[in-house]
């Protein structure tokens, strides 16, 4: 999290850690990923409309965070107070993060899939996405190369990445909103394809929400 090269695999092992169960952490994974402008501000073209696959009786009603709602995967629950303390203690104070951030909230199901959500306290997200970004991504993951996707949901520019290694999956989302927001749906590799309905469900119903 955080723009730290390892947000997956460190999301999982401390949520993992808070449940009092065992994890293996293996750090040999694939990205799946596309080219991204650097341009400051993101225009149309460069963010094409992604229509993506969608049964709202799979999710709950709708969060609000941030200036944002989404509507959870009806299986997560939100975590605890203690759990969230111990999440943000972690993730919020990451040496050599590319990117400050604040947890606004997470979510797990009872295989220990999640779903993290954060602010990124950086003006700019976007930039910094970029070929060193992705070369730290690189050399953090054993030398896979990461490719990645851009495209707008619900009118919300945002930067996709798909990653893989031997044990999860973590689709991470920056939401290229005034103050940017990560989204980090995270679940085991062989869970995926269970998932994937549920993952993009849930991402079809990101909104903004304009405060009163």
């Amino acid at each position: 999290m955080g723009g730290d090269p390892f947000p997956a695999t460190l999301c999982c092992f401390l949520l993992e850690v808070l449940r009092n169960t065992r994890l293996s952490l293996i750090l040999n994974s694939v990205f799946i990923v596309s080219l991204v402008s650097c341009s400051k501000n993101p225009v149309p073209e460069k963010f094409p409309k992604m229509e993506f696959q969608t049964n709202l009786r799979l999710l709950s009603e709708k969060t609000i965070f941030h200036n944002l709602s989404l509507r959870i995967p009806r299986s997560f629950s939100k975590i605890n107070d203690r759990e969230l303390s111990l999440l943000k203690s972690r993730l919020e104070n990451l040496p050599n993060a590319i990117f400050k951030t604040i947890v606004l909230g997470a979510f797990v199901d009872s295989l220990g899939s999640s779903l993290i959500m954060s602010e990124i306290s950086d003006s700019a997200v976007l930039e910094k996405l970029d070929n060193e970004f992705n070369n730290a991504l690189t050399n953090a993951w054993d030398g896979s190369n990461p490719i990645r996707s851009q495209f707008t949901i619900n009118d919300l520019p945002v930067v996709h990445y798909q990653i893989f290694n031997d044990q999860f999956v973590n689709i991470k989302i920056f939401i290229l909103t005034l103050t940017a927001v990560q989204l980090d749906y995270i679940v085991s590799r062989d869970s995926y394809p269970d998932y994937q309905t549920l993952i993009e469900s849930s991402l079809s119903t990101l909104r903004f929400v304009k405060q009163p």
